[in-house]
């Protein structure tokens, strides 16, 4: 294969679905991207299981399945220190899109894109995303572009919003102004950035479809028997223009690129209804299979006093934030439900590899055995153990067994309420990720009109293909050579390689995250169903 002098340009639409973006586009809501679909490639991009953003993001920028990358959720365990950290950029653990292409004497650029923090140093520049601590000014690489660029945009590195609970119009309506400010501040970073690096390969991931759809997806989405509530009339036009505000953005987009630049726009998840909640810990702690202190448990959630704290610093557990873990039975339990972005059970007990297994067989038969009582279904379509999904040497980071609810429509939560409920119905507007994304390509070099199906491992090795760079051939993904017109196959041969080096894989480059960086970006994790 020879390298070309094409270029790429990614755009990262953070939770988008084709379940919204299609009605909008009939709609005349987003031309832009309905002459991407018209005149290109698209199609559903299958995410990660589960679908969540942080395993998602890196598998779309490795093309390589969790259990190689070793990013299963937004913390991990440290494995020289047995302490629980959240994930910085350094610890995925091999190399990214951006790593083969500087490799190739490529140059990049790199905006808001989830896990790149901190920013690595790259022949290009790094404005990193998802996990960033606010109130910082060497976020970025190199460390001057925040002086002479962004903080005279005035960027924003978050938006958090906690604050829409109940409907409060005044308090909606600053929530619509911020996220449509921060939208527009990362677009004219995109801007100049790009003018000044004029990079070879340029990703940007915008975040706001994610976020109102986590708050109000029920209100966008017209199968949903609350899209014609009365405060769904309203508060609709306000957030349909935050998508007219991104469409506004791809045409931009369109309008600057040029005619050997390639336009891949895909997202980590799809998205849909939050129907029902289920209390994994509860139902655990009720069926035999984890115990709990409950007279401590209720004295602390009355009373607020710190009761002793189990380690479970071996596992892949959060123990930042749910008092749960203060008070499990360890010698009597033998599983505990993960965080809600996880969706899964660990295994906490002390039997040897056959009692594990023992143990592993009867719970999963006893959930398959779980339905939803208002409707006669089960509540799990699936449940896999991890060897099932994963292959690779990180693979035991994850919980030992995944629970696929039914439709992804209900939801996990790690909590352990008082009453006696396991399974609440979700009353408010909110939705929660499902596993179709959404993948489009565009330019002189794609199939007019193509529809396919496609993985987000695929991203990759696709664009590898597309720069006439080499494949690894460690990666999982496959290239879509179904895109490409045959003229472009005709010249362009793939070639495959040994993956290039991750400079900063397992070093300390993540200097750590302060109390009150914890403290927010739980919060903010917290603001999106990801923490309970």
């Amino acid at each position: 294969m020879s390298e070309n002098n094409r270029k790429i340009f990614v755009l990262g639409l953070d939770g988008a679905s084709w379940d919204l973006l299609n009605p909008l586009m009939d709609q005349g809501v987003m031309p832009n991207l309905q002459k991407i679909v018209e005149g290109g490639t698209s199609g559903v991009l299958q995410s990660t299981i589960p679908p969540y953003t942080a395993p998602a993001w890196v598998s779309c920028v490795t093309g390589v399945n969790p259990g190689k990358h070793g990013i299963f959720g937004f913390t991990i365990n440290d494995s020289e220190t047995s302490e629980r950290k959240f994930i910085g950029s350094n610890y995925v653990q091999v190399p990214k899109l951006w790593h083969y292409v500087n490799a190739a004497g490529k140059t990049v650029g790199m905006i808001n894109i989830p896990v790149t923090y901190p920013a690595e140093p790259v022949d290009g520049f790094c404005v990193p995303g998802f996990l960033t601590p606010l109130g910082k000014e060497d976020f970025t690489y190199p460390v001057s572009i925040y002086k002479e660029f962004l903080k005279t945009i005035g960027y924003i590195i978050n938006v958090r919003i906690a604050a829409i609970r109940d409907f409060s119009e005044e308090i909606f309506l600053k929530l619509i102004d911020d996220i449509r400010n921060c939208t527009q501040k990362r677009y004219e970073a995109m801007k100049v950035l790009r003018k000044t690096y004029d990079p070879d390969f340029f990703m940007i991931v915008f975040t706001c479809m994610d976020k109102i759809q986590h708050k109000f997806w029920k209100y966008l989405d017209n199968r949903d028997p609350m899209y014609n509530t009365p405060l769904a009339q309203k508060a609709r036009p306000h957030l349909i223009s935050l998508y007219k505000q991104v469409d506004d953005i791809i045409g931009k987009i369109l309008e600057n690129i040029g005619d050997a630049t390639t336009l891949y726009i895909v997202s980590d998840h799809g998205f849909g209804p939050k129907k029902k909640m289920f209390y994994i810990n509860k139902w655990l702690e009720k069926n035999g299979f984890l115990s709990v202190r409950m007279l401590a448990f209720i004295k602390y959630r009355f009373f607020l006093r710190y009761m002793k704290k189990m380690d479970f610093s071996n596992r892949n557990i959060d123990v930042f934030n749910n008092p749960i873990y203060k008070f499990i039975n360890a010698d009597k339990s033998a599983f505990l439900g993960s965080d809600p972005y996880e969706q899964g059970v660990y295994y906490i007990g002390k039997s040897n590899q056959s009692g594990y297994w023992e143990d592993v067989i009867k719970l999963k038969q006893a959930l398959k055995e779980l339905k939803d009582t208002s409707t006669g279904h089960p509540l799990f379509d699936d449940i896999y153990h991890r060897d099932d999904l994963y292959v690779g040497n990180y693979k035991d980071r994850a919980p030992d067994l995944i629970l696929k609810m039914k439709d992804y429509g209900y939801d996990l939560s790690r909590g352990l309420p008082l009453k006696n409920k396991i399974l609440t119905t979700v009353e408010r507007p909110a939705g929660c990720h499902r596993p179709d994304g959404i993948y489009a390509t565009y330019g002189d070099n794609i199939v007019d009109g193509k529809k396919i199906s496609a993985s987000i491992i695929d991203v990759v090795p696709t664009i590898l293909y597309d720069m006439g760079i080499p494949v690894s051939k460690e990666m999982d993904g496959r290239v879509l050579t179904e895109l490409f017109s045959s003229s472009f196959q005709a010249s362009q041969k793939i070639e495959y390689s040994s993956a290039v080096p991750n400079p900063v894989a397992g070093t300390d480059q993540n200097a750590g995250y302060s109390n009150s960086d914890q403290e927010e970006i739980v919060g903010r994790l917290r603001d999106l169903g990801y923490l309970d």
